[in-house]
């Protein structure tokens, strides 16, 4: 992005909240439509959510949150955006930053409880108590995590316990 834009970014989990610090930054007007009441909210608790939120906003980042986006039209000036409350925004560029989704089809096939993810209790069994899930389809106590650090504390915690010796999965902060 050369010239001045009005960049709207859909999705403000870690990567549309970085996003929007570098696009303000870089002189670029930004709207962030996320689907939560705060950024990065299956991460932060509420506090920091909103204290983020908050500093988002004093750099300039138009914030639109608890909505969704139904379509994204080309025209003739740039981009028209439809939100699921009715409102119609405009911008020159749209960038998804949605995240991603676990694949859980096979899963939901085999008979496992599913939510957004492979339900895990701590220790990665799933429903089935001879089927353990581990990397971006468990969802472990509640947190479906996408990131490497993750991934391993899991892979670390499953490895132990196929072992005999029975180790929960731990996030440090």
């Amino acid at each position: 992005l050369n010239d001045s834009k009005h960049v709207l970014i859909i999705g403000c989990g870690l990567v549309g909240a970085e996003l929007c610090c570098d696009l303000r930054s870089g002189g670029h007007q930004v709207t962030c439509v996320h689907d939560a009441d705060w950024p990065i909210h299956t991460l932060l608790p509420e506090p920091m959510g909103r204290a983020l939120k908050t500093a988002l906003s004093e750099t300039g980042v138009h914030w639109v949150g608890s909505d969704m986006v139904t379509s994204v039209t080309h025209v003739a000036s740039g981009f028209e955006v439809k939100l699921e409350s009715g409102c119609t925004l405009n911008a020159d560029v749209v960038i998804s930053a949605t995240g991603m989704e676990a694949q859980i089809d096979l899963a939901q096939r085999a008979g496992l409880v599913t939510q957004k993810g492979i339900v895990t209790d701590a220790y990665l069994q799933t429903s089935d108590p001879n089927i353990y899930a581990v990397g971006d389809c468990a969802e472990v106590s509640g947190l479906l995590l996408f990131y490497v650090s993750p991934l391993r504390r899991c892979a670390q915690a499953l490895a132990l316990s196929l072992s005999g010796q029975p180790t929960a999965v731990t996030y440090p902060a």
